[in-house]
């Protein structure tokens, strides 16, 4: 392994970037994207490792993916980037996308970090198809293992999975889908101890993109974590704390974008707070860049009218609204990771799609279509478990996933029964957690002109209360989009995302309160 590591720094390149001034305020630090790549073609800086053998690995480029297969674990798939720089940053965050494809059940899926020009020091992580973690670093050229082979229940086997490193003061804490399952000292290195990359030893994967934050915190953040909680094996994300930390008073009492403060039940006379802000992301989805996608017509002026409502008659900022128009994959899910630094615990988000869809009968497995979608590739294309591992990311008080499109019903936890409890007070539906959905059908495809959104906007334009339940707005008008087509919508828990029996509320401040 050690000549192996040293005949790729032969062919490593360097790379100049211009940082990205793209930034989330979140109190008192700031997370900055300091350098993005998205895979979009094979014009890059990344490089990978060849063998005498041509056969042995293969790397592609492909729909935004960058894919790398390995043949035998005497021959990894390796792919580097040097040039980057971060070490010089005080704190920062490398986050990666990884989907084990196939391969041996041990063999690792890994990122690599902190590699000094002649691999001398460095780290990996990652994860195999045994769902299990480990964490490694390089000594005068040879792994050792800082954590060995750990079983880790966050990761998924067949989807997706995020792996970040957060070096934060004098520690890197890792992640994989947000859960903390190691963290150890982070001695100071040289600023060009930054060759990065990953590892497919004997397996085949799919990196969808790798992103580098730079985090600026201020030092009395800083200063207020306890030792003890710097040690902790359940550090939380950072992007998590900022989002989490309170806001300052004066400013509680000038923002507008609070939907309420209290929400009071008239038959028990209990309350509760609303302490957070509502947030959507609408997707539009109607013109397709392939020609084996057929277009849409009314996709996005149904996205349209759906977040004129919500701004017009239930209290959402507009500066909370993310509206995508045609988006492709890459879009979709940078959205997704915006919404995952700014949502806190009392937020409330609602992600509303309306476009194609696709079911797949053989691995059981529905699909969103963004506009970069293309027929029989599925690359380019939004699974549903990928959708959920977005969704538990997101740790708002209450997700509500709106899905017009053929197949939405997938979705759903397997022995989904639809909502009965409508009556329940409207104080217990807010106080407990909930990640629920609704959609225009269960397995079959839906028109172009939606029955299903002419019935759910009429619902909410009408509506007079001033809490609706989303199981209420639901059942106020399911009944009639199954007289009216040949769908029958669907609402229920979505499966594993961390639903504890609780209810998106929308709130109309001029409506009326009681039965």
């Amino acid at each position: 392994m050690k000549s192996l590591l040293l005949l790729l720094l032969l062919c490593s390149i360097q790379i100049s970037f211009a940082q990205n001034n793209n930034s989330i305020d979140a109190y008192n630090s700031t997370i900055n994207e300091y350098f993005v790549e998205e895979f979009d073609d094979d014009q890059n800086p990344w490089v990978g490792y060849t063998y005498d053998d041509d056969e042995a690995v293969h790397y592609e480029f492909h729909n935004g993916l960058a894919y790398l297969m390995s043949d035998g674990s005497e021959t990894p798939a390796i792919k580097m980037i040097t040039g980057l720089g971060y070490p010089k940053l005080e704190n920062y965050i490398i986050e990666s996308t990884i989907h084990y494809l196939e391969g041996e059940g041990v063999n690792s899926n890994d990122m690599f970090w902190g590699g000094a020009p002649d691999f001398s020091s460095g780290f990996r992580m990652g994860f195999n198809a045994q769902g299990q973690v480990h964490v490694m670093k390089v000594e005068d050229g040879y792994w050792v293992d800082l954590l060995p082979w750990t079983d880790n229940p966050y990761l998924e086997y067949d989807d997706f999975n995020i792996l970040a490193v957060e070096k934060i003061g004098n520690e890197y804490h890792l992640f994989v889908n947000d859960d903390n399952f190691f963290s150890f000292k982070a001695d100071p290195i040289p600023s060009n101890h930054d060759l990065t990359g990953f590892v497919a030893d004997g397996t085949s994967i799919a990196v969808d993109e790798f992103i580098v934050y730079e985090v600026i915190t201020e030092t009395k953040y800083m200063a207020a974590k306890t030792s003890e909680e710097i040690q902790s094996q359940h550090y939380t994300s950072v992007q998590t704390i900022v989002s989490n930390t309170p806001e300052p008073k004066k400013e509680e009492a000038k923002s507008e974008t609070r939907a309420l403060k209290v929400i009071k039940d008239n038959k028990t006379g209990s309350t509760t707070n609303v302490k957070g802000n509502y947030y959507a992301l609408i997707i539009g989805v109607q013109n397709y860049t392939h020609n084996s996608i057929k277009d849409l017509q009314f996709p996005i002026r149904d996205a349209k009218m759906f977040r004129d409502v919500l701004v017009s008659k239930y209290s959402f900022a507009s500066e909370n609204i993310v509206f995508l128009e045609d988006p492709n994959r890459s879009q979709i899910y940078k959205a997704f990771n915006q919404l995952r630094s700014r949502i806190t615990e009392n937020d409330n988000l609602i992600i509303f799609y309306a476009g194609h869809g696709y079911y797949d009968e053989k691995v059981k497995e529905g699909y969103w279509l963004p506009s970069n979608a293309e027929e029989g590739d599925d690359s380019g294309w939004i699974a549903n478990s990928g959708l959920r591992t977005k969704i538990d990311a997101i740790h708002s008080k209450h997700t509500l996933l709106i899905s017009d499109a053929c197949f939405g019903g997938s979705i759903f936890k397997p022995s989904r029964s639809a909502f009965s409890d409508a009556g329940r007070s409207i104080v217990q539906s807010y106080d407990k957690v909930s990640r629920k959905g609704m959609t225009s059908g269960t397995l079959k495809t839906v028109p172009d002109e939606s029955v299903f959104m002419k019935y759910l906007l009429k619902a909410l334009r009408e509506n007079k209360k001033k809490y609706l339940t989303a199981s209420s707005l639901f059942y106020s008008f399911n009944e009639a989009v199954g007289n009216n087509s040949f769908n029958v919508p669907q609402f229920g828990v979505l499966f594993q995302v961390g639903d504890e029996g609780g209810q998106f509320v929308f709130i109309n401040p001029e409506g009326t309160t009681g039965n």
